[in-house]
């Protein structure tokens, strides 16, 4: 049995859009931040039997979104906050010795 947990950061930094007018203000986006937090477990049992779980969270802010405008304009926006929660499972099960492939 394996039991691990997992925190990191992350950013993407800050760029003009590139789909603004050279004649108008230039959009500044502003840069985007990540925190993810996981945890989990991997388990083998009974020889066969494989059992994986994670549990996720991950905050991202000012999170860069482009869109094409009616014009065929593409502008990029920073839109605020994003929180992404998630669940993950994995079984495998090998009914004989012979569907287990060891190196």
């Amino acid at each position: 049995v394996l039991a691990y947990a997992t925190f990191s950061q992350g950013y993407k930094s800050g760029t003009y859009d590139a789909g603004a007018s050279a004649l108008a203000i230039p959009n500044v986006l502003n840069e985007e931040l990540n925190d993810t937090f996981e945890i989990g477990t991997k388990a083998e049992v009974f020889g066969n039997l494989r059992l994986n779980a994670a549990a996720f969270l991950q905050d991202t802010s000012n999170l860069a979104v482009g869109q094409i405008l009616p014009n065929g304009v593409v502008r990029q926006s920073n839109e605020g906050e994003v929180r992404i929660l998630g669940l993950e499972f994995e079984g495998t099960w090998a009914p004989t010795e012979r569907f287990i492939g060891r190196l």
